[in-house]
């Protein structure tokens, strides 16, 4: 409660600021602004353009003059000014208020329109997206719950990154930077031509960077490095009757040593390879009323990793695994000495014959060697069809419809191949009775299968009314389903090891600890229920946004979380401030939150409070220089089992010289991350930190 009466505190103090404020700032027009978030066009919560304030959701808009502005280098350093988002430097970062950390499965990242979340596991590897940050116009973040336009995976949210147009980078752009200490660097160039009727742009990239400096295990040889490689082709061509066709490939290679902690029985931690191949066209036709869009994509991603294995002989028993399958706590409680649990006369009988044999075989207590490997590799292609209709000067409609095909091979989730199909349709409508409100109502339907059976339906209506040029308010009702996704459909989950001679008659065998139920039931649906409002003012140059939401979680799956429960319910709240002030040339900007998740079954990381937010400023001067400066903080996100994830800070000061096409920049970063996923490794304690590292960064930007 403490945590509640503080920030309601905080939003006091900021809106009584902004009022006192408001009322001396220069008068000057806000449209003028580059770092206007409120004055700004959305596409994404409705797929149409829309202003932020009339959208059915809440809407961050960061544009490329601020990821520039403010030397913001990675997409986790972008998400660390949206309200309610955390981002560490570990593999995980961008979790949007998700349960079932650390993946956050279900907030849906895009690029271009074409979704990231791996199909499999239902996460997003956001170092290995196939885009460059130096090519992104803009970031449309969707802090709302988005099932209605997005889908399965948007139960918390959307991240929409739309690159920059061809037409609008024709030259040469070249980028580069490094930490004086060379833990961090990245180099970047782009080409762009038009020939005849098409502009064609390339697009390369090589990156590196360390995560921490320090673990729990202490392990001094643990660096995390991360390498990556990223190319493009994108052509973008206008025929002579004003169509356009819009083709895109794009690529990333990346090798990042594992940065969970060791497991009870690794000898060595594993070097993860994620490959990304992303294939992608989009046919525009504009007529008077409508806006038709052909879209196709085809995303193949591998990732494959192994790393040295020893344990005793018994583990790898195929027969342990299976009954660890049916009854975890029955092996545990053999292997361990424990009392009997609960067992059926099946159990009690496989128990006993497996301990026989242990028994009478000498070795099972000695140790073998393998390479233990997680692999799998996916491919989702998807065809659409989308139109957005003028049907009056009050009503515009969109709609899309689309099919996925996603299949998966993979020794490790299933040993062999699986696929899935699913269908989607999509339509809102957006409605103008009178000239200071808009109705959004929107429905999205969603089926696996091509046939549209047992169809999920997810709601949405949105109301926006302007009490005035300077003050609106914002009221959007919306319920989500999502239907199970990758891995949960998959039959078991059982990681091989592979070794040099026989174990139990094979040299492929898995230790019993990875032999994991999954939850399987290909009618079963997660449902959100939200509630949110909405207030902001603008005047002039202040812009101010307030946000409490509720929301309700019914038969969310928690195979993730360790939890020992099928499924659980809860309910979570929370409140959004921001604002942004331009006194003559200087913007000052920043943002605070606060969210409480309480679950009806008190399960691990479901229930936890969580704090943060952001401020910065950016001052030009006359002779081409602009100085900025940024901080980022959240709190550490406390689990009601005591255990804490998560927190951060992180403090930026940038100055940086244009001479002509030439930009030279100087920052000096100064880090404080820690991560802590408890005992999610096999037991074991697994925590990373880069505690108060203060870091000299320099670089260059070249346009011409």
């Amino acid at each position: 409660m403490k945590s509640v009466a503080s920030l309601k505190s905080i939003g006091f103090f900021v809106t009584i600021s902004a009022y006192s404020i408001s009322t001396s700032l220069a008068q000057s027009e806000i449209e003028g602004d580059e770092y206007a978030f409120l004055s700004q066009v959305a596409f994404s919560p409705a797929q149409m353009e829309q202003s932020v304030l009339d959208t059915p959701g809440a809407v961050t808009v960061i544009t490329a003059k601020q990821i520039k502005d403010l030397g913001l280098k990675t997409l986790a350093d972008v998400i660390r000014l949206v309200p309610g988002f955390s981002a560490t430097q570990g593999p995980f970062f961008g979790i949007n208020r998700g349960p079932n950390y650390p993946t956050a499965r279900r907030l849906q990242v895009l690029v271009d329109g074409v979704s990231e979340v791996n199909p499999l596991v239902g996460i997003v590897r956001y170092e290995n997206l196939p885009v460059a940050i130096e090519n992104i116009e803009r970031i449309e973040v969707i802090r709302s719950q988005s099932s209605a336009t997005f889908g399965a995976n948007a139960f918390f949210g959307a991240i929409n990154i739309k690159t920059k147009n061809p037409n609008d980078v024709v030259g040469t752009g070249l980028t580069g930077y490094s930490t004086a200490n060379g833990n961090e660097w990245a180099g970047y160039g782009r080409q762009a031509n038009i020939i005849g009727n098409t502009a064609l742009s390339i697009e390369y990239k090589q990156s590196y960077l360390d995560h921490y400096e320090t673990y729990e295990d202490s392990d001094a040889e643990r660096h995390d490095d991360q390498k990556s490689q990223f190319a493009k082709i994108r052509s973008l061509t206008r025929t002579e009757s004003g169509d356009t066709l819009d083709l895109g490939v794009a690529g990333t290679i990346i090798t990042t040593e594992h940065d969970l902690g060791q497991s009870a029985y690794g000898l060595d931690y594993p070097v993860a390879s994620m490959d990304t191949l992303l294939t992608s066209l989009n046919y525009t036709i504009s007529t008077e009323k409508h806006v038709i869009s052909v879209t196709g994509s085809a995303n193949d991603k591998d990732w494959d990793y192994r790393w040295p294995t020893c344990a005793p002989k018994a583990f790898y028993l195929p027969e342990l695994g299976e009954l660890y399958r049916d009854n975890p706590a029955l092996v545990g409680a053999m292997l361990n000495g424990g009392p009997i649990p609960p067992a059926s006369v099946d159990e009690l009988t496989r128990a006993y014959g497996i301990i026989t044999n242990l028994s009478n075989d000498p070795e099972s207590s000695t140790n073998v060697c393998g390479d233990t490997a997680i692999e799998y590799h996916h491919r989702t292609y998807t065809g659409g069809l989308s139109d957005i209709w003028q049907a009056s000067t009050a009503v515009r409609i969109s709609s899309y419809l689309q099919f996925d095909y996603r299949w998966m091979e993979s020794a490790t989730y299933g040993d062999g191949k699986t696929t899935l199909q699913k269908s989607k349709f999509f339509t809102n409508a957006e409605f103008k009775p009178v000239n200071n409100a808009t109705l959004n109502a929107g429905v999205f339907v969603e089926s696996l299968g091509y046939e549209l059976s047992n169809p999920q339906f997810s709601p949405r209506i949105g109301l926006t009314y302007h009490f005035d040029d300077n003050n609106a308010v914002k009221l959007v009702h919306s319920q989500g389903k999502r239907l199970i996704d990758g891995i949960e459909i998959i039959d078991y989950n059982q990681v091989p090891t592979y070794f040099s001679e026989p174990v139990y008659g094979s040299t492929k065998q898995s230790a019993f600890l990875t032999y994991a139920p999954l939850y399987q039931d290909e009618d079963h649906v997660e449902t959100i229920t939200s509630t949110e409002i909405n207030y902001y003012y603008i005047q002039d140059s202040f812009e101010f946004e307030a946000r409490y939401f509720v929301e309700a979680l019914k038969d969310i799956l928690n195979y993730q979380d360790l939890a020992n429960i099928p499924t659980t319910d809860f309910d979570r709240d929370g409140v959004d401030f921001a604002l942004k002030i331009r006194i003559s040339d200087v913007t000052i900007g920043g943002s605070v939150f606060y969210l409480n998740s309480d679950s009806d079954e008190p399960a691990d990381y479901n229930d936890y409070d969580f704090t943060g937010g952001s401020i910065y400023a950016i001052k030009p001067f006359s002779n081409g220089l602009l100085l900025s400066a940024g901080y980022y903080a959240t709190s550490p996100i406390a689990f009601t089992t005591g255990e804490t994830l998560s927190n951060m800070s992180r403090f930026d000061i940038r100055l940086a010289k244009s001479m002509g096409p030439v930009e030279l920049e100087g920052m000096i970063r100064q880090h404080h991350d820690d991560y802590n996923y408890g005992q999610y490794t096999a037991g074991q304690p697994d925590s990373g930190k880069r505690e108060d590292n203060t870091e000299l960064l320099l670089g260059m930007n070249v346009e011409f």
